[in-house]
C-alpha cells in the first residue's frame, strides 16, 4: 500500500506531527529523534488501530503548541492552514475510523529561523457532532495523543529571541523587560510555510482535496486557505543549552497529616522563632465519614458548632477520601462538646433523609482522637468536577526554575486532561511579585480552555523581588476570594509554588487565607522551590496540614536552579516533578492515595512506606534510668496569636554527651502548671563535658479565666498573666 493511500485512509490526520514520543493503545506517534536543529530530516511515524474504538467515526482536532505557549488548531494539510491561537477548528469531520499500520507518513527538512524551543503537536479524535468550545473537555475525547521535540538554535539564526530575553545585546548589555512578545510585527517573525515535505506533491495540503477524494474535502470544510500564512513569535527560554522539557525538575512531598507525631515535633522545634505565627494543633480530631457501605464520602458537607449556637464555626467539605480534620483551637470550638451536622454533598440543603446529626465529646475520644461517622441513604461518589490553581511567585529569585515550572506544568495539565477524561475541568492562574514591582498580583481566574491557560503561563517572566519575603498573603488572597470556585463533589486543589515567605507583618494575613482555604474545602498543595527557608517551609507547612494538602519540595536530583535546602521530614520518595503533581491530582479525584511505581523512583530518603515514615528499629533499652534534667533558667512567652497560645523555654545542662531529655510532662493544678523534664543516658563511651539545651514546651491555657499563673519546671519557676479569658 503507498504513503498516498495510506494518507488517504486516515484522512491525512497525522501529517504534521512533530514528536519525540506519545502513545495510546488505540493511536501512537512517534519520530526518529527528539531534538533538531534546522536542516535535521524528522520523519514521523503514526499507527491507528480501529478494534480499540467503539465509535466509528470521530471529528478530528490536530493543533500545535509553539514555544511561547500559544496553541494554533488546523483546518488543512499544511502548515499555512494553522489558525490563530483559542480558534478551536475541525481537521475533520465524521472522519470513518480505520488502522493504520505504522507507517513513516511524513518526512522533511527543519527550516531555519523557526524560534528555539519545545514544540507540542497534539491530535485529537472526538465524539462528533460537538461544538467546537466543548472540544476542550476531555470527557469529550474518544483518544488524544500529545508528543513533543525541542528546536535548538543560536543567536546568529534567531537573534532578537536572544536579545529580547536579555541574554546578549549588539552592545552586550541585558535590555529589560518588554512587551512585545504579545505584538511582534513582521520584522520579527517566520513564516509557517518555509517547510518543505519529501512527500510527492499529490499528497501535499494544498492538493489533498484531489488525492483522498470525498473524505478529504471533509477534512478542509472549516477554513479559508487563501489567508496568509500565520507567524511565529520568540519563545520565552534562556538559551539553547538550557531547552526546558517536561520531566526534568525532581521532586519529594511528606503528607505531615500521616505523619502527625513527628509534625508535632517539628513544630515544638520552631517554637523559639518568636515571629512565627503559631497555631495549636495538638488537639487535632479525626472524623471519617462513610455510607453504608464503608466507603468514603466526597465532599461531605460539616459544619461544627457549639452548643445552643445556630450559626456554625465550622463550614466546610470533607476531603474526596470522606476525611475532615477537626482543629477545635485552631477552628474556635473549644468547649468539651460540639456539634455536628454532616450531609452528603448533593443534599446541603439538610434534608431530614441523609443529614446526620450528632454531639461530639471531645473529652471522651479515644486515643487516637478519631471518629467514624455512617451517613444514613448516602452513596459514596468520585468527584465529577476538578478545579485546579495555581498560586506561582514570579519575582527574580524564581528565574533559574520559572522557564522550566511552566514546561512542568503545561506537560501536567495536559496529562491530567488526557487520564481523567470524564471529569469536567477547570485550571486558574494567580501570579504575584511584591510591592514596588511592577504588579503585586496578577489574576488570571479559572478558565476551561486548557489553550488560555498555557498562554498564561507562558507569558511569565522572574523579574523583580530585591528582599527576601514576597507578597504570598496577597497572591493566596486574590486565589480565594477573587476566583469563582465551584462547591459541591468537587476536587478544589490550589497548588501554591515559591521560594520565599509572606513579609513578617503578613504572616498571620497568610493565616486567614489559609483559614478561607480550609472553610472553602480547597487542598493547599504548597511547593518549594530553590531557596526556600526555614521561615518559608513552616507557613507552606502549616497551609497543607490545615487544608489536607501535602507539602511538596523540588530536590537537587534534576540539577536545576539552585541548591535545594532539605526539608525537616524523615522520609521521602523522589520522582519527577510532572509524575508527582500528576499523581496528587489524581489521588483527589481517586480518592485515595496513589504511591508512585517503582520505576518512577529516583531516590529514597528514611523509611518510607506508603507515605508514612516509620519509626527507626533501634529503640533504646526498656531499663534505662532515668533523672530529672538540670534547668538554669525558664521564660514564659506568651505569642500574639488568636487564640491566645503560651509557651514556657527552659535551659539548661546535661551532665556529659550521653544524657538525652527522656520525656517532658506538663500537668495543671489551679493556676500552677508544673512541668517536669526527665532524662537518659545512652551509650557507653561518653564526654565529660556539660552539654546546653533548650528545650521548648507549650502550655494547654484554652479554657483558662483571666488571670496571674505559676510556671514551675524542675523547681525553676516564672509567672505569666492573661489579661482575658480564653474560655470563648
Amino acid at each position: 500500500m503507498s504513503i498516498k493511500t495510506r494518507l488517504s485512509q486516515a484522512l491525512c490526520i497525522s501529517l504534521l506531527v512533530f514528536s519525540s514520543y506519545g502513545y495510546a493503545e488505540s493511536l501512537s506517534l512517534s519520530l526518529n529523534d527528539s531534538s533538531f536543529t534546522a536542516g535535521d530530516i524528522l520523519e514521523v511515524i503514526v499507527t491507528a488501530n480501529r478494534d480499540e474504538f467503539e465509535e466509528t467515526h470521530a471529528d478530528v482536532y490536530l493543533a500545535v503548541q509553539t514555544p511561547n505557549g500559544s496553541l494554533h488548531y488546523l483546518n488543512g494539510l499544511g502548515l499555512k492552514f494553522i489558525n490563530p491561537p483559542n480558534k478551536i477548528v475541525r481537521l475533520a469531520t465524521a472522519w470513518p475510523i480505520q488502522t493504520l499500520p505504522e507507517t513513516t507518513l511524513l518526512a522533511f527538512e527543519v527550516p531555519r529561523g523557526l524560534p528555539p524551543g519545545t514544540y507540542k503537536w497534539e491530535l485529537t479524535l472526538a465524539k462528533t457532532g460537538l461544538e467546537v468550545s466543548e472540544v476542550a473537555q476531555p470527557k469529550n475525547w474518544l483518544v488524544r495523543v500529545s508528543v513533543t521535540l525541542v528546536l535548538k538554535s543560536s543567536y546568529e539564526e534567531w537573534p532578537e529571541f536572544y536579545e529580547d530575553e536579555g541574554i546578549v545585546t549588539a552592545g552586550g548589555e541585558a535590555l529589560e523587560e518588554t512587551s512585545r512578545w504579545d505584538t511582534v510585527d513582521s520584522a520579527d517573525t517566520v513564516a509557517f510555510d518555509g517547510m518543505s515535505s519529501s512527500l510527492p506533491p499529490s499528497t501535499s495540503a494544498g492538493s489533498a482535496d484531489k488525492t483522498a477524494g470525498d473524505s478529504a474535502s471533509s477534512c478542509c470544510d472549516d477554513g479559508d486557505f487563501g489567508r496568509e500564512p500565520l507567524p511565529l513569535s520568540p519563545s520565552p527560554f534562556p538559551d539553547d543549552n538550557e531547552m526546558p522539557v517536561s520531566g526534568t525538575l525532581t521532586a519529594g512531598d511528606i503528607d505531615d497529616n500521616l505523619n502527625f507525631a513527628a509534625f508535632q515535633r517539628y513544630m515544638n522545634k520552631q517554637l523559639v522563632d518568636s515571629s512565627l505565627p503559631f497555631v495549636d494543633m495538638s488537639d487535632r480530631v479525626t472524623l471519617q465519614i462513610v455510607d453504608d457501605q464503608g466507603l468514603g464520602v466526597s465532599n461531605a458537607r460539616v459544619r461544627v458548632s457549639l452548643p445552643q449556637e445556630s450559626v456554625p464555626r465550622v463550614d466546610t467539605y470533607a476531603g474526596t477520601d470522606g476525611r475532615f480534620y477537626l482543629f477545635p483551637t485552631f477552628d474556635g470550638v473549644m468547649g468539651s462538646q460540639v456539634d455536628l451536622q454532616l450531609a452528603p454533598p448533593e443534599d446541603e440543603l439538610g434534608s431530614p433523609s441523609s443529614v446526620f446529626n450528632t454531639t461530639l465529646d471531645l473529652e471522651q475520644l479515644a486515643e487516637d482522637r478519631s471518629v467514624t461517622v455512617t451517613l444514613p441513604n448516602a452513596v459514596a461518589a468520585l468527584p465529577d468536577s476538578l478545579e485546579v490553581m495555581f498560586v506561582i511567585d514570579t519575582t527574580g529569585s524564581m528565574g533559574d526554575e520559572l522557564h522550566y515550572l511552566v514546561t512542568e506544568l503545561r506537560d501536567i495539565i495536559g496529562a491530567v486532561q488526557a487520564r481523567h477524561q470524564q471529569v469536567r475541568m477547570r485550571f486558574g492562574l494567580v501570579v504575584y511579585r511584591d510591592k514596588r514591582d511592577t504588579y503585586v498580583v496578577r489574576d488570571f481566574g479559572f478558565t476551561d480552555s486548557l489553550n488560555d491557560l498555557q498562554i498564561q503561563l507562558s507569558e511569565q517572566k522572574a523579574r523583580g523581588g530585591g528582599d527576601y519575603p514576597e507578597a504570598m498573603a496577597e497572591g493566596l488572597a486574590a486565589a480565594l476570594n477573587k476566583a469563582q470556585w465551584r462547591e459541591g463533589n468537587v476536587a478544589r486543589l490550589l497548588f501554591l509554588i515559591a521560594d520565599a515567605p509572606p513579609h513578617d507583618e503578613n504572616l498571620k494575613a497568610m493565616l486567614e487565607q489559609v483559614q478561607i482555604a480550609r472553610q472553602m474545602g480547597i487542598r493547599i498543595y504548597p511547593l518549594a522551590a530553590s531557596g526556600v527557608g526555614d521561615k518559608a517551609e513552616f507557613m507552606m507547612r502549616n497551609a497543607g496540614v490545615l487544608t489536607q494538602g501535602r507539602y511538596l519540595f523540588l530536590t537537587d536530583d534534576s540539577g536545576v536552579g539552585s541548591s535545594h535546602q532539605e526539608p525537616s521530614v524523615s522520609c521521602y520518595v523522589v520522582t519527577h516533578l510532572n509524575e508527582l503533581m500528576s499523581r496528587v491530582i489524581a489521588s483527589e479525584l481517586a480518592g485515595q492515595r496513589i504511591e508512585p511505581a517503582d520505576e518512577y523512583i529516583l531516590r529514597t530518603v528514611g523509611h518510607y512506606e506508603a507515605g508514612v515514615c516509620q519509626e527507626s528499629d533501634i529503640m533504646p533499652p526498656p531499663d534505662q534510668s532515668t533523672d530529672k534534667a538540670q534547668v538554669e533558667n525558664i521564660r514564659v512567652q506568651i505569642l500574639e496569636s488568636f487564640p491566645v497560645q503560651v509557651r514556657v523555654v527552659a535551659n539548661g545542662y546535661f551532665s556529659d554527651g550521653c544524657e538525652k531529655i527522656d520525656q517532658i510532662n506538663t500537668d495543671r493544678d489551679g493556676n500552677l502548671f508544673t512541668v517536669e523534664i526527665t532524662t537518659r543516658s545512652e551509650g557507653e563511651i561518653c564526654t565529660e563535658a556539660e552539654v546546653p539545651f533548650e528545650e521548648v514546651i507549650p502550655l494547654a491555657v484554652k479554657g483558662l479565666k483571666a488571670g496571674v499563673y505559676t510556671v514551675d519546671v524542675n523547681g525553676v519557676t516564672d509567672r505569666f498573666e492573661l489579661e482575658i479569658s480564653t474560655t470563648d
